[in-house]
């Protein structure tokens, strides 16, 4: 198993990044992520710099992680500034994200092909991490909004803090006028 740093969407083969697609999540398919490069919304100037991680079983790519060195924590819908501002002397930044640039969408957060060693393939991945951390001085990884079947493999090996995701649905409203507040219940748990 080889795992190999690249710095841009343009070194990988959107055909194979795509092929470990397992959830069919549109913001996690190559053309996203490439898109969001070549609008500037994610490189070296924003904060959002790519060292995605891509695993292979000799040529074939077996799996993926998109993978950001932040120097902030905007655009991560996680909001722990009062954590690095907590952290008494010692550097909250930088620090590895595995997520979706702006999208705070649960989903698969380590693209890997069918009929491997899921466990085995985050466990490299996450000790290459922390060999890199270790050598550059980054403080931390983080994995946002990773899916159930992942946590549970992720949460092995890694610490999990957990917060609160508050989401809307619309149930047929076509304009704010049908929205009637005075239907909404409120639970206390």
């Amino acid at each position: 198993m080889i795992i190999k740093i690249i710095h841009s969407m343009t070194e990988v083969d959107a055909n194979r990044w795509n092929n470990l697609h397992q959830d069919k999540s549109p913001f996690l398919r190559h053309e996203f992520l490439l898109a969001l490069e070549q609008s500037g919304s994610v490189c070296t100037e924003t904060g959002w710099q790519a060292h995605h991680l891509l695993v292979f079983d000799e040529d074939t790519l077996i799996a993926a992680m998109p993978l950001y060195l932040k120097s902030h924590s905007w655009g991560e819908y996680v909001f722990d500034q009062q954590w690095a501002d907590a952290q008494s002397g010692m550097d909250y930044y930088p620090k590895w994200v595995n997520t979706i640039p702006f999208t705070p969408c649960s989903g698969q957060r380590i693209l890997i092909q069918d009929n491997v060693d899921t466990a085995l393939i985050i466990q490299r991945c996450i000790k290459t991490i922390k060999n890199i951390s270790e050598h550059n001085n980054i403080s931390s990884f983080h994995c946002l909004f990773p899916n159930t079947q992942q946590t549970n493999v992720l949460k092995k090996h890694l610490l999990l803090r957990e917060g609160v995701q508050f989401q809307w649905f619309n149930k047929g409203y076509k304009d704010f006028d049908d929205y009637d507040v005075s239907t909404l219940l409120w639970t206390q748990n």
